[in-house]
């Protein structure tokens, strides 16, 4: 499932700074974002703060990498194959490569073999990276994700689901300010 534009919104859900979903989606507390959106690149410190503040409250934040794009699937295999490896933290070094970089992709073979050398200047094993990013695990693992994204009826990034029954962003609340309080405030009545 790739993700379409944001589609528009009610005046009622715009006042709210949130969506509630008709159907109820997985329970939990989901940051949906993509490595190729510049978006959620900035979004991230605020994510980042709203982890600690959520971990302290007795909360997970779980990260979900979704499709943007089809041709864009190995972004969402690289983060899973990271934390396969044990290597979460090259996640911000790999999204700012992923951005910011001068790349040459003219196919997606190209993307792939530009971020092996990108993984092996990082000290991975070539071997146990492409094991990883080619695994069962990494691959029920983007299923997870996909399946997560649509039952939050996602329709762009970055956004943040709550609980099974609500889903905010950055552009849905108005401000990046606005939506970390509206996340808070769902958590409280969720």
């Amino acid at each position: 499932m790739a993700l379409t534009a944001p589609a528009a919104l009610s005046a009622k859900e715009n006042a709210k700074g949130y969506v509630e979903l008709a159907q109820p989606a997985a329970d939990g507390i989901y940051n949906f974002f993509s490595y190729a959106c510049g978006h959620c690149y900035r979004f991230h410190p605020h994510v980042e703060r709203l982890r600690g503040e959520l971990k302290n409250a007795g909360y997970t934040l779980v990260d979900v990498p979704v499709l943007l794009d089809t041709s864009h699937i190995i972004f969402s295999q690289a983060y899973f194959a990271l934390k396969r490896l044990n290597r979460t933290d090259l996640h911000e070094e790999l999204w700012h490569w992923i951005l910011y970089a001068e790349h040459h992709w003219k196919t997606t073979e190209d993307l792939n073999k530009d971020l092996t050398v990108w993984i092996k200047a990082k000290g991975l094993n070539e071997g146990s990276w492409l094991t990883a990013l080619h695994n069962k695990f990494t691959w029920s693992r983007l299923e997870w994700a996909q399946k997560t994204a649509s039952q939050y009826k996602l329709n762009g990034t970055p956004a943040i689901g709550i609980k099974g029954k609500y889903l905010t962003s950055p552009s849905i609340a108005g401000t990046t300010d606005k939506c970390i309080d509206v996340i808070h405030t769902l958590l409280s009545i969720a």
